[in-house]
C-alpha cells in the first residue's frame, strides 16, 4: 500500500501510519491549506516543485500549521493576492 510496508499495527492507526510514512498526508494538508489560505489548489502535475517545495517546509517546521500558515502568509502569492 502506497509503497510502504506496514510495522504490524492493525486498524486505523496502522494505516494512518502507512499515509504518513508515504508522504500522502503532508502533501495532502499542503494542498489543502494552501488552497485555503492562498485560494487555489496547487496542480501536482504542472506544479510539482512548488509543491514538494512546501511539503519540504511543512515536515521541516514538524508539522505544525501554525508556522506554515505564517510561512504561507508571508510568501509572495499571498502578497500579490493569487
Amino acid at each position: 500500500l502506497l509503497g510502504q510496508h506496514g510495522d504490524g499495527t492493525v486498524g486505523p492507526l496502522g494505516f494512518a501510519k502507512i499515509i504518513v510514512a508515504a508522504g500522502s498526508f503532508d502533501r495532502c494538508v499542503v494542498r489543502r491549506l494552501h488552497e485555503r489560505i492562498i485560494g487555489r489548489d496547487i496542480d501536482p502535475a504542472s506544479e510539482t516543485g512548488y509543491l514538494e517545495t512546501l511539503v519540504a517546509q511543512f515536515v521541516e517546521g514538524g508539522r505544525l500549521v501554525r508556522p506554515f500558515v505564517k510561512t504561507l502568509t508571508q510568501s509572495t502569492w499571498f502578497r500579490r493576492g493569487f
